[in-house]
């Protein structure tokens, strides 16, 4: 029996090869296609066996390194007594209690840099006790400037402090060990100590915030005081 001839010239219920090729490929793709997204789901699920695409993660990031001076301004403080023996703090208006400090002026010595700074900031009079008695702190400030105070043990007859500078609202004289306890910082605790054992030399204190410490202590307390922050003009 002879098929009817079409166009191609292959019986009708015969394809050719090359479109049988076609429609395989086609029917594999479309198998392919389901097969991953059956296993992309599967990824979600988190129960896949087979192994999927590794996505690069960012390390953490290295701790901030410490803040670095760009240039170092000198300065100068002072730690008040009055005759009563208490001590001036004033408050900044961050609200930590510190003594009162700032930048030295073109041709101005530490010494008087210091009694100035004093009656600027806390509108107290006082005299420095001993010139040659200093003791210095340092940090860096959130500009990165670097910032080295020089101290001087000085002694006023006031009783009260009179604020001119709104950066600094209050201040006052109080007692040795309620100023030890009012201070925020550690490096102003221990400057506020060896300014006490001075005083105490000096007949400036005779109790107090040091009792209990035997001569011998402070000695060795002032001199490794000495050895971490020299001081001088």
């Amino acid at each position: 029996m002879d098929w009817p001839v079409t166009r191609g010239g292959m019986p009708p219920t015969q394809v050719a090869p090359a479109a049988r090729d076609l429609a395989y490929g086609a029917r594999a793709a479309t198998a392919d296609a389901a097969d991953a997204a059956v296993l992309h789901e599967s990824d979600l699920r988190g129960d896949a066996t087979m192994p999927t695409r590794m996505t690069r993660r960012r390390s953490p990031r290295p701790p901030r390194p410490p803040r670095t001076a760009r240039r170092v301004v000198e300065g100068a403080g002072g730690v008040v007594i009055n005759d009563a023996g208490d001590v001036l703090l004033i408050r900044h208006r961050n609200g930590s209690w510190v003594f009162p400090k700032g930048h030295i002026e073109a041709g101005e010595s530490k010494v008087d840099a210091a009694v100035r700074e004093v009656e600027e900031e806390a509108g107290v009079q006082s005299v420095v006790v001993d010139p040659c008695q200093t003791w210095q702190t340092a940090y860096v400030n959130p500009r990165r400037e670097g910032r080295r105070i020089t101290w001087y043990l000085l002694r006023s007859h006031a009783t009260e402090a009179v604020m001119r500078e709104a950066i600094f609202p209050t201040g006052g004289f109080f007692d040795p060990d309620e100023a030890l306890a009012m201070l925020q910082f550690e490096e102003d605790r221990q400057l506020l100590r060896h300014a006490l054992r001075a005083a105490r030399r000096a007949g400036m204190v005779t109790n107090g915030a040091l009792d209990g410490e035997g001569a011998a202590d402070g000695a060795a307390a002032d001199a490794v005081g000495a050895a971490a922050t020299p001081g001088g003009d």
